[in-house]
């Protein structure tokens, strides 16, 4: 009875799992993107439109990192209405390498 009961015990455990996994993934990354995300790229792009790029722009490593952990560079290069903002994240990309290539 101990035998089965472990056995049973670590099946269960292997659906648990499994099930989790799918339903995780359903919830977070299965679904699009919230609007917020698009309203606050889309007014960066004005703004960056309007003012451009500031002489400062090579040291906003945080926004760059903001950018690639949030899930939106996908629409940032797919969208051709993101396109400053495009150049605006690739620029850091190649600002950062240079930085640790001169380090």
């Amino acid at each position: 009875m101990g035998f089965l009961s472990t056995v049973l015990d670590f099946c269960g455990f292997g659906v648990g799992i499994s099930a989790g996994l799918v339903i995780g993934y359903f919830f977070f990354i299965y679904f699009q993107p919230s609007n917020v995300k698009f309203e606050s790229l889309s007014a960066l792009e004005n703004k960056l439109k309007q003012e451009g790029m500031s002489d400062m722009i090579g040291g906003d490593h945080e926004f760059l990192m903001l950018v690639l952990s949030s899930g939106v560079l996908s629409t940032v290069i797919n969208k051709s209405s993101f396109g400053t903002v495009f150049s605006y994240v690739f620029y850091f990309v190649g600002n950062l390498s240079r930085q640790f290539q001169e380090a």
